[in-house]
């Protein structure tokens, strides 16, 4: 009768991390990323924004332009 026996469980380093989910955003340029779903039916409008500090959002349907108030303003 041969008995193996395993007094230990797998520690192959492999499969140590296997269970941690990887999450990633990826960012341009360090800035924060857009991750808003309506952000999908919007779009920021640099050319508007001559000589003015507020971001212009212009709707993709109707093409209204929003001033100010950012995304939450838009929604």
């Amino acid at each position: 009768m041969s008995s193996q026996h395993s007094s230990t469980p797998s520690s192959d380093p492999s499969t140590a991390h296997s269970s941690e989910p990887s999450i990633s955003i990826s960012t341009s340029s360090g800035i924060r990323g857009k991750i808003d779903l309506a952000w999908g039916h919007c779009r920021e409008a640099p050319e508007l924004r001559v000589g003015c500090k507020k971001t212009k959002l212009v709707c993709l349907y109707c093409a209204k332009v929003f001033a100010g108030g950012g995304i939450n303003r838009f929604k």
